[in-house]
């Protein structure tokens, strides 16, 4: 998994319509929830807020997606529908969607497989979107923000079950595609 990180995206406009893919960004500036969602109401873009200090399991983690992304009551609440959730939102109809996740390393620190699969996860819902024609991002907010250098030590990097997880989701895509068309 690869996170990005960019000084410039300081703003909802800079974000959806200076040239970014979706994807998994690491944000060095302080942004305002509130500021955030003044900023989307107008573009109808959808913001969620998930905070890792909130979060000390798998479940804590799905049941604050859900939450935020007023899951159907369908929902599973394991991996597969949290990832089939993500790229459904029918529901939730928006021209995008930002994911602001504050304190996401206290999770990894408190259960990393999991904190690990729902990077992979993220990271796909954004692929399927971006593939699809909208904009889906994730702001990753690091407890310590401020020590940029650390920042990217943590990055990580594409493993084999990320790229097998990428072409697993491209495929799902293409079913709906195929079923729509």
């Amino acid at each position: 998994m690869q996170e990005h990180t960019d000084e410039s995206m300081n703003n909802l406009e800079e974000l959806f319509y200076s040239g970014y893919e979706s994807g998994v960004y690491v944000p060095r500036y302080t942004l305002n929830l509130d500021e955030l969602r003044a900023q989307a109401l107008p573009e109808h873009v959808f913001v969620a807020h998930v905070d890792g200090v909130e979060l000390h399991t798998k479940a804590d983690f799905l049941a604050a997606m859900a939450r935020e992304f007023q899951f159907p009551d369908y929902f599973g609440m394991n991996w597969d529908a949290l990832e089939e959730c993500l790229t459904d939102l029918e529901w939730l109809p928006a021209s995008g969607y930002v994911l602001l996740y504050d304190n996401c390393d206290q999770f990894g620190e408190r259960d990393e497989d999991a904190w690990r699969t729902s990077l992979t996860i993220l990271h796909a819902a954004a692929d399927y979107w971006e593939t699809a024609g909208r904009r889906f991002f994730v702001l990753l907010r690091y407890t310590r923000f401020g020590d940029t250098d650390e920042l990217e030590a943590e990055q990580l990097q594409a493993g084999p079950e990320e790229q097998e997880h990428k072409q697993a989701t491209q495929q799902q895509q293409q079913h709906k595609q195929d079923d729509t068309g």
